[in-house]
């Protein structure tokens, strides 16, 4: 059974795992995580155990809430280790990561994100990113993804708890980095690229289109400065001329 479109799920070790799907809203910032743990086994929704509420209140400190982004996991079924009688979370392999990858490329060519913030070493290596690598090495760098998307790069956000939390140094230094990365994607808006206004100079030859290129860029000035307030840009005239979300 096919748990996701493009999911190679039946050659996957995590066929009969349970599966979480993306959660999303209507925002270009894409927040990218590892894979579904109890919690999220539970709730049917990405980040949403104690890494998931700590990466929350990260979100509302940077002036933001939940809703301003979407989720997705790299891995979207649950991988699991039984240990004494009990099961326990364990980190992806490179296969189960290399299965769900075509899923994980169809969804984000579907969402078309401004930025995605990429949070941890399995969605590193899912968009590409070198294996070997170690975290510390590469938290804090960007790169250009299949040549359209911005990524960020930083901590996923369990590593606060699994430091000892945010109180200690170094669950503040994990914590203080996907804050900057948070803070620099929430910040993040549509560039005008993102608009496909046919915005030209009128010449000679069009002279009477010059009124109606006038309310175009009047439309796509009032347009720019509405991205953060989308009732607007829902009860919008021009909307299906925007670039779709």
């Amino acid at each position: 059974m096919i748990k996701a479109p493009k999911g190679r799920c039946e050659e996957c070790t995590l066929k009969n795992a349970v599966f979480v799907p993306s959660e999303l809203h209507n925002s270009k910032v894409l927040f990218l995580a590892e894979a579904p743990g109890y919690h999220e086994a539970q709730d049917g929704r990405p980040l949403v155990g104690v890494a998931g509420q700590e990466f929350n209140d990260i979100v509302v400190e940077c002036g933001g809430k939940r809703e301003d982004g979407n989720y997705m996991n790299a891995v979207t079924c649950r991988p699991t280790k039984v240990v004494d009688g009990k099961t326990y979370n364990r980190t992806p392999t490179d296969a189960e990561i290399k299965f769900c990858n075509d899923r994980l490329v169809e969804e984000i060519e579907k969402l078309q994100p401004a930025i995605i913030v990429c949070m941890g070493k399995v969605p590193y290596v899912a968009l590409g990113g070198d294996p070997k690598a170690a975290m510390k090495d590469v938290v804090g760098t960007t790169f250009t993804w299949r040549g359209k998307y911005d990524v960020v790069v930083t901590y996923h956000p369990a590593a606060i708890a699994h430091s000892g939390g945010g109180k200690t140094p170094r669950g503040k230094e994990f914590r203080d980095e996907i804050k900057r990365a948070v803070a620099r994607a929430l910040a993040t808006k549509p560039s005008v690229k993102q608009l496909v206004f046919d915005i030209r100079v009128p010449t000679r030859k069009d002279t009477n289109l010059q009124p109606i290129l006038a309310e175009m860029n009047r439309q796509k000035e009032r347009c720019l400065a509405w991205w953060d307030d989308r009732e607007k840009c829902d009860s919008c005239k021009q909307k299906f001329y925007c670039y779709p979300d």
